[in-house]
């Protein structure tokens, strides 16, 4: 009877065939967590455009809490956000697990490679420190990564990642942008560059 259906299957075309084929491995890729993941952040990175810089997120002071939020980098060294008044901070929340977040990593890896010396990059992650180096280790990547274990200030709280600030010198938001972007893009070196 298996050998009968089998007889019948492989006469059909060959589009057919490779069609039928084509959606088991999609199906596959799907239902398995690590694929989905891979194939999501792809997806992302392709068709992700710069963030869109408005006027309305321009110029938005931090609140005193924000401003005295303590971070702890996975060196175990504390920081506030007024700490670092004086220079332009990147503050993105994200995670491991998150296809969006992994999806835009590779630009803000390259936009680190050049302005890591200008602009504070802070990448906050509530995962633990192990998780979050082996994927940087595994990713190449060499960015500042930090976790916080206060309460996020209101202002710069949300319940969605990846959400990413960028705060002018003088501590105020000057753009926040939710959900993934390029961040290596043209608009985005232009308004670190209006110093």
């Amino acid at each position: 009877m298996a050998d009968n259906f089998f007889r019948k299957y492989f006469k059909k075309s060959k589009w057919g065939i490779f069609l039928d084929a084509l959606f088991i491995v999609v199906f596959a890729l799907i239902i398995i967590p690590q694929t989905r993941i891979f194939i999501t952040s792809n997806v992302i990175r392709v068709f992700s455009f710069g963030p869109s810089i408005s006027e309305k997120s321009k110029d938005t002071p931090l609140s005193y809490e924000a401003l005295n939020w303590e971070i702890t980098n996975y060196k175990g060294e504390k920081i506030t956000l007024s700490d670092l008044k004086g220079k332009y901070v990147f503050l993105n929340f994200w995670a491991t697990w998150c296809p969006p977040c992994v999806g835009e990593m590779p630009s803000i890896q390259k936009l680190y490679n050049d302005y890591g010396n200008q602009v504070e990059f802070i990448l906050l992650s509530n995962e633990n420190k192990n998780t979050v180096s082996k994927f940087m280790d595994r990713k190449g990547y060499n960015l500042p990564t930090y976790t916080s274990y206060q309460n996020t200030p209101q202002d710069l709280n949300s319940t969605s990642i990846p959400i990413t600030f960028i705060i002018s010198p003088e501590g105020a938001i000057i753009l926040k942008h939710k959900g993934a972007a390029n961040w290596n893009d043209k608009s985005v070196r232009d308004l670190l560059d209006n110093k």
